[in-house]
């Protein structure tokens, strides 16, 4: 009789209210390879779907049968992406409503061969830690930096680098960059960064190849297209599309963030995660007690594997900011910076 009650619930809901989709991507998705995509559908009243899916990508192959069963919610999809590496766009049909969401698929970057920065100029206290070493070491000009060096910008300080297809990285006064990736082919190049602390402008050069740099921090990702990108860590996370095409990626839910757009991403906007994990386990909690009575075992592998990460869009705050003179500072500011050490070098 409980078993009767409950389904008969669920399936009320999800007729009469819209379904919610969230989903999460554990790694990256690279081209011509096989991924995991975990996918929840909800109801507005937070109950979870039990039932069928059909699951179609703009590109790349379904591998998991299809319709995709959610069991309590959840499934579990096998994705083949396409050879080619740009967005993917699927659709969700549930019950006759479509719902969509997007992923990024990288260029496959572990056939790539390794290549390197070039420190191309610099000013002031500039130093290197080699991967594997615990020291920082002055840099000179020309100084090759490949993956694993952290590169330190000290007060009053920057640094220009130069990677292959003369993609650049402007790094600003009390900065932290962690070198991850930076490889290339005979058509693509494929740059990866951690902005440890600090502020970077990365400057991506056009149709000479096709480049795709990623830049990390906080767990969050920004990955460009076209040809500037700003990364700003302090107290949270700023992230600025000057120019051209950027998607950002966060707990595996991509978006784009559109032309002179800033987007941050606060110590509030983790708490406010936090706090909806919260309330997401005593919703399970809640359901266990009250509705699920005799399905103990499947309530306590759900609250075990589900995953509740990937309950909840992080709510971001978006807005605009007057972001031509915001690149304007920052490139006065490393003008200004070469100015007082080209002089001081004349100096000597």
């Amino acid at each position: 009789m409980v078993k009767t009650v409950f389904t008969f619930f669920v399936i009320l809901t999800t007729l009469t209210f819209s379904m919610k989709l969230f989903y999460k991507i554990p790694n990256d998705i690279i081209a011509g390879n096989k991924s995991q995509i975990v996918l929840t559908l909800m109801d507005d009243f937070e109950m979870l779907y039990m039932g069928e899916a059909v699951i179609s990508p703009s590109s790349g192959e379904i591998l998991t049968e299809n319709p995709v069963e959610f069991d309590m919610g959840s499934a579990i999809m096998d994705y083949k992406a396409p050879q080619n590496p740009g967005k993917v766009d699927f659709k969700v049909n549930v019950q006759g409503e479509m719902l969509k969401f997007s992923v990024e698929v990288l260029p496959d970057y572990t056939s790539m061969k390794e290549q390197f920065f070039e420190v191309k100029e610099f000013g002031g206290y500039v130093s290197v830690k080699r991967k594997g070493e615990d020291l920082y070491k002055p840099v000179s000009s020309g100084e090759k930096l490949f993956e694993g060096d952290q590169l330190q910008v000290l007060e009053d300080s920057y640094a220009v680098l130069e990677g292959p297809g003369g993609n650049q990285i402007e790094i600003a006064p009390n900065s932290e960059v962690l070198i991850k990736k930076v490889r290339s082919d005979s058509k693509t190049v494929f740059i990866r960064i951690e902005v440890v602390k600090g502020e970077v402008v990365s400057k991506v050069m056009k149709e000479m190849f096709n480049t795709v740099l990623l830049v990390d921090s906080q767990s969050v990702t920004a990955g460009v297209r076209g040809t500037i990108l700003g990364v700003e860590a302090d107290d949270g996370l700023y992230i600025r599309n000057y120019e051209g095409e950027v998607w950002v990626r966060t707990n595996g839910m991509y978006m784009n963030l559109p032309q002179m757009m800033m987007m941050k991403f606060g110590k509030e906007t983790l708490k406010e995660f936090d706090r909806a994990q919260k309330e997401m386990m005593r919703r399970f909690n809640e359901l266990e007690k009250d509705i699920m009575n005799g399905f103990e075992e499947q309530a306590k592998q759900l609250l075990s594997n589900f995953g509740m990460e990937e309950s909840f869009r992080i709510n971001m705050r978006q807005f605009v900011k007057p972001l031509d003179k915001q690149l304007k500072t920052f490139d006065d500011m490393i003008n200004s910076l070469r100015k007082r050490w080209r002089k001081r070098k004349g100096g000597d």
